[in-house]
């Protein structure tokens, strides 16, 4: 019978390998994994194949299954021996200590049973055999490690550590790995349970004195594998691979753990575990481990060969290890002193990695790394302590000023790899440099002063060196810095990495000038004017030449703006403390020196003044220099003109706008630059409007400047007012080139400039323009034109205001040219469907869907300002405007499309969501008064009946865009929950839906509130054990739509094991959103007036199974907080706290509603003992006793207006009450899934 299940094991791996026979393998394996004997079948085949590839599989069926059943195993096989000395082994054992003759031992586990064959025939497995057995047995060991006692956990680690040293450096690498990694131990580890058990074993380890013993044990086999001597020849005792360098398995178990215990940021701040304190006591003698390795991995990487490669990945390996233990905290030690040692023992041994040359390319990064985190967990003052600060500056400088990187000969490209690497170094250190200058202001003057000389060395290179490198980019062959014009996503905007580089240089230069050296910013100001007049006075007359000077103004124009002024995203910045005048006090540094100039120099505030007028004269030479030679002179760079803009666009937001004109010479200084930046911007827009950036950046800088020129700042000069004339005169197709969102800032700024009246007769133009572009709509260029008009006319709309009618009723007669088609059986409104509606839609079928998205845009942006001013009828036709468009976009997406008109598609999808969610905001009520009296003028219809629409109009693109962009089905479910908030009385599940009163909307029709319903069913309960609950739980009266996707077989597996495959994507705050509107929706339904019993019990009957199923399986709340889904601090109450809410008015709905749940939670943890299941049915059971007793007691009985209000103090103070009582029920129900003992045999 064993060799028939091995054979037929075999014979399924090799026919896995056939392309033809594979996928019946494939699924033959997986079939596998589902039967009840699977464990046992895996224990059949390890130790018997001779197949490696079976041996691979087995192992991965032994994970799964065991894992996939882990309530299900025996005790003993869970969590019974862990060590492999006195376990039945399989071809031997392994030296120990004998146990004592009684009692006899404990059956093996099967971790233990694993390990007992690793010691027995480890030697003789391939390494991707021993690996995947390795990795088993961890995993196994990671999910008993909360239910076994402390003793049993670290007898499982010293067990691992005492196999042979080739077996046990790649145990403890699997240790690590599984228990501290957050790699593949992740992507392994499923939804609910076995995620949050994952989660929290994780957390106890790296607390506990196992992993501070496993850190002991690899340190101990890296410095085994270190020769004797470094660099010397022989292999030492404990080498006897004799390949000279410690075993990467060893490094790899050691940086993991430390890492993991000891992350960069400020990590666990709890005082370490008594072992942990043991190990940081000698932290030296672990460097020196870590030195001595990393230097004998090195002398073999240096000589070549097959094992260079290897060697070279475990010496930086060692180095980064050496970058955390720098970088632990100083109250993680046991004492000052020690974190002090460990500090100058991490620097000074480190010191001979920043002395590298420049091919040395891991050194250098190692060196910075260690900088960096140690400057970040100790401050200036023990770093200067330390005596190292003088070589780090040093260093710096050297690395800063190094050339570029020049391509081999031959032709053949930089090695990128290295290339972003050496600007990663600079970057490094130079964040080193600044976390030392934000701490010098809490050090003394002495400390300071010292530093002082070191930034100035420091400032002086990192210019010098940005400016060789961007000459060498101008050039051709190389590339300045690696990573420039990336950019990366920073809290919603995107930063390219060389301003983050230019921000990081100016925290330097303005402690430069708050501690008395102010003439670095002097120096720069003389540097980019002396650039200025090279580029725009006296241009050189080579091309080299001539690039190279651009590309350094470019660079100087951006350091300076950010040496002046912050980004200022999404506020105001003031003036840097180190330029204000001492009127206001600035430039006082805390460490004393007070910004006053050394030796007789420049006052911080001249040199910033100075710094000030260069930028200005920099963005006016540069247009004199086009309005003189034209654009298309090749003096007239569109990426200075960009940078000119640009920089006097981050200045205006924080000189020109309010009272800080003293810091820069005064109102007049004000004035002149204002003028000379609206020149400057209408001039780029007006005559280089195909250049997209300049237009971009002209028009942002307008955007900012515009409140200065407003009704209610004073008159400009003649000179101000002709350009913004000129600008609003322009022709709208001068527009058609220029970016989207620069024409939409165009617009706005021309809104805030001349105001809501004055601002008119511009808009009726741009409306005329649009909608004779939309009566052709034949070309492109027409469609271009009317992209232009649509966002010029969506910038002037964001400003709404009582004088703004004018605008309004012109962009609704736009949208409203078309016949009238009705929203809804009630004729609310008589509104039209919008002509830009079909045109848009005509256009993408044409490939042009940017058009539909510019329409989308003006009517989000149009809503969101001028809905609340608009009056009913006015309301009504944005209304069925907003459904038409929703029709559009799906018809467009239903036709061909070219994959690369995917984004604007997407980008009209996301417009038109956000669109409906700010109808919402106009609620129906808001038109009591207009529509009270007797001119027969019926009100618009309820905000829900249009989103509920829309949404099923959009549905079709909405599909076919979350391809595109996932995130648009999170802002669906988001509308959704808002829609059911606000509107709860719009849906009515019973069947037929109960009478409504006189003059009342009826409910949404059945197709529709199933749409929104499932949408809420699948937010709350996709990807989680719930889902097959969910899709069978509508029952009669419609349902519920509760079509929550996945599922699929039984649900007790998933339970069991973790869930229904992978985590859910959504956040817990949307997950939390939508639960709030389950609970609007139940007190509606049980407090509605008159009553609507046959809703509310569907409503229950759909929810509230699948909702009490997720909270037994940990699917809500439990990865939020981590922990036994008790809520805690974390965000997991929250989201507890709102389903506990959406439970109660669900168990009140009917007295069957508990029961159905119990039936469908029993069902779904299957397979259980009876005990267990009538332990489960026992707490579903006290769940609803406990939320009729709750209601009684604080008196949360019926009565209600819209939405649920009425009786609202009472059904706060039941729902407060309740909130425990399903938190409590969570904790019981995951004890009873994951500890209760298996079925009988047989039953």
């Amino acid at each position: 019978m064993t060799g028939a299940m091995v054979a037929e094991f075999e014979r399924l791996v090799d026919a896995l390998l056939v392309p033809t026979t594979a996928a019946t393998a494939s699924a033959a394996l997986l079939d596998l994994e589902a039967r009840p004997d699977a464990v046992a079948i895996a224990q059949l085949v390890i130790p018997a194949t001779a197949s490696p590839a079976a041996r691979f599989h087995a192992c991965r069926l032994l994970r799964v299954a065991a894992l996939s059943r882990w309530p299900a195993l025996p005790a003993s096989s869970r969590y019974g021996n862990a060590g492999c000395t006195t376990e039945v082994g399989v071809g031997g054992g392994v030296r120990g200590n004998p146990p004592p003759p009684p009692p006899p031992p404990p059956p093996p586990s099967l971790r233990g049973w694993l390990l007992s064959y690793i010691a027995a025939r480890g030697g003789g497995l391939s390494p991707l055999e021993l690996r995947a057995t390795l990795h088993t047995a961890a995993a196994l060991a990671r999910r008993a490690y909360l239910e076994e006692p402390s003793a049993s956990r670290a007898g499982w680690v010293r067990a691992v550590a005492s196999l042979p040293a080739p077996l046990a450096a790649p145990a403890l690498a699997a240790i690590a790995e599984e228990m501290a990694g957050s790699g593949a131990a992740v992507a392994t580890a499923t939804a609910g349970v076995e995620r949050q058990a994952w989660r929290r074993a994780r957390g106890v380890f790296l607390r506990s004195g196992d992993s501070a013993a496993t850190v002991t044990a690899a340190a101990a086999l890296v410095h085994g594998g270190t020769p004797a001597a470094a660099g010397g020849g022989g292999a030492a005792d404990g080498d006897p691979s004799g390949t000279g360098f410690p075993p990467p398995p060893a490094v790899a178990a050691l940086l993991t753990t430390l890492s993991a215990r000891f992350p960069a940021a400020t990590g666990d701040l709890r005082p370490p575990a008594a072992p942990w304190r043991a190990v940081l006591a000698d932290v030296a003698g672990l460097l020196g481990v870590l030195f001595r390795g990393a230097a004998a991995a090195d002398v073999v990487a240096s000589r070549g060969g097959p094992a260079a490669d290897i060697a070279s990945g475990v010496a930086t390996d060692l180095r980064s290890a050496v970058a955390v233990v720098a970088g632990i905290r100083r109250s993680a030690y046991p004492s000052a002193a020690a974190a002090e040692a460990a500090l100058a023992a991490a620097l000074k041994g480190a010191a001979s990695w920043g002395d590298a040359p420049a091919s040395a390319v891991g050194l250098r990064v190692a060196y910075a790394e260690l900088w960096e985190r140690a400057v970040a967990a100790h401050g200036l003052a023990r770093v200067a302590a330390s005596g190292c600060l003088p070589h780090f500056g040093t260093s710096v400088v050297t690395q800063l000023r190094l050339p570029p990187p020049v391509p081999p000969p031959g032709g053949a490209g930089l090695d990128e790899e290295e290339e972003l690497a050496d600007a990663a170094i600079r970057d490094t250190l130079m964040e080193a440099a600044s976390l030392l200058v934000a701490d010098a202001a809490a050090t003394d003057s002495a400390t300071a002063a010292e530093f002082r000389p070191l930034v100035l060395d420091i400032l002086a290179a990192f210019v010098d060196g940005a400016l060789t490198r961007a000459a060498a980019a101008a050039g051709g062959g190389v590339v300045g810095d690696g990573s420039e014009g990336e950019e990366e996503e920073e809290d919603g905007y995107d930063e390219s990495v060389e301003e983050a580089r230019f921000e990081t240089a100016a925290s330097l230069f303005r402690f430069a000038a708050a501690v008395g050296a102010a003439d670095a910013v002097a120096s720069l100001a003389s540097l980019l004017s002396t650039k200025c007049h090279q580029l725009f006075v006296s241009p050189p007359t080579d091309n080299a030449g001539l690039a190279a000077t651009q590309e350094s103004v470019t660079v100087l124009l951006g350091l300076a703006a950010a040496v002046l002024a912050d980004a200022g995203r999404g506020e105001t910045p003031s003036v840097p403390p180190a330029f204000l005048p001492p009127v206001h006090g600035g430039g006082v540094a805390a460490n004393g020196d007070g910004g006053a100039p050394a030796g007789g120099g420049t006052p911080a505030p001249d040199a910033a003044a100075a710094l000030f007028r260069a930028i200005i004269s920099a963005a006016r030479q540069e247009a004199a220099l086009v309005a003189a030679r034209g654009p298309h002179a090749a003096e007239a760079s569109p990426r200075v003109a960009a940078a000119a803009l640009g920089a006097v666009s981050r200045l205006a937001r924080t000189y020109l706008l309010g009272g800080a004109g003293d810091a820069i010479g005064g109102p007049a200084a004000v004035r002149d630059a204002q003028a000379a930046a609206v020149g400057a911007a209408v001039a780029a827009l007006t005559g280089r409007s195909f250049e997209p950036d300049v237009a971009a950046a002209a028009a942002g800088l307008l955007c900012v400047l515009a409140p200065a020129f407003g009704a209610d700042a004073g008159g400009a000069d003649a000179t101000v007012a002709a350009a913004w004339q000129t600008l609003a005169a322009a022709n709208v197709a001068a527009y058609a080139s220029v970016p989207v969102e620069a024409a939409a800032d165009v617009g706005n700024a021309l809104a805030v400039v001349y105001g809501e009246a004055a601002s008119r007769p511009a808009a009726a133009v741009i409306v005329a323009a649009a909608a004779a572009a939309a009566s052709s709509a034949s070309s492109d260029k027409d469609d271009d034109v009317l992209v232009a008009a649509l966002a010029l006319l969506r910038g002037v709309a964001r400003h709404a205001g009582p004088a703004s009618g004018g605008l309004r009723q012109a962009v609704l007669r736009l949208m409203a040219a078309a016949p009238a088609v009705a929203t809804d059986g009630s004729g609310g409104g008589g509104a039209t469907t919008s002509a830009v509606v079909t045109v848009s839609s005509a256009a993408s079928r044409r490939g042009r869907p940017d058009v539909a998205a510019a329409v989308a845009r003006l009517a989000d942006d149009f809503a969101g300002a001028h809905l609340a001013h608009m009056s009913p009828a006015e309301a009504a036709v944005l209304y069925t405007a907003a459904v038409g468009l929703c029709g559009a976009a799906s018809e467009a997406a239903a036709a061909a499309r070219r994959a690369a008109d995917a984004d604007a598609r997407a980008a009209t999808v996301g417009a038109l969501l956000s669109l409906l969610l700010r109808l919402l905001d106009k609620d129906a009520v808001d038109f009591a008064e207009d529509t009270g009296g007797g001119d027969g003028v019926p009100p618009p219809p309820c905000p829900a009946d249009v989103v509920a629409y829309g949404l099923d109009a959009l549905a079709a693109a909405a599909t076919a865009a979350e391809a595109t962009d996932p995130g648009l089905r999170l802002s669906t479910q988001l509308l959704v929950a808002e829609v059911l908030t606000r509107h709860p009385e719009r849906v009515d599940l019973g069947d037929p839906p109960a009478p409504v009163p006189r003059g009342a909307s009826p409910p949404l029709p059945t197709a529709l509130r199933d749409r929104l319903l499932g949408t809420l069913a699948d937010t709350l309960f996709a990807d989680t054990p719930a889902a097959a609950v969910a899709s069978h739980a509508g029952g009669g009266g419609g349902g519920g739509g509760a079509s929550g996707g996945g599922g699929g077989g039984s649900g007790g597996g998933r339970i069991a094991g973790g869930g229904g495959g992978r985590p859910s994507p959504l956040p817990s705050a949307a997950r939390r959103r939508s639960l709030e509107a389950l609970s609007v929706l139940a007190v509606a339904a049980t407090t509605a007036t008159p009553p609507r019993p046959a809703s509310a019990a569907a409503l229950a009957s759909a929810f509230a199974p699948p909702l009490v199923v997720a909270l037994a399986a940990g699917a809500i709340g439990a990865d939020e907080d981590g922990g036994d889904g008790s809520g805690g601090d974390g965000g997991g109450g929250g989201t507890l706290d709102a389903a506990a809410d959406a439970l109660l008015p669900l168990l009140l709905a009917h007295p069957s509603v508990a029961a159905a749940a119990a039936t469908a939670l029993t069902a779904a943890a299957a397979p259980l003992a009876a005990p267990a299941a009538a332990r489960l049915t026992e707490a579903v059971a006290l769940l609803g006793a406990s939320a009729s007793a709750t209601a009684a007691s604080a008196g949360a009985a019926g009565g209600g207006r819209r939405g649920g209000g009425g009786g609202g103090v009472a059904r706060r103070a039941a729902a407060a009450a309740y909130r425990p009582i399903v938190r409590r029920f969570v904790v019981d129900a995951r004890a009873v899934v994951l500890e209760s003992p298996p079925p009988p045999q047989g039953s």
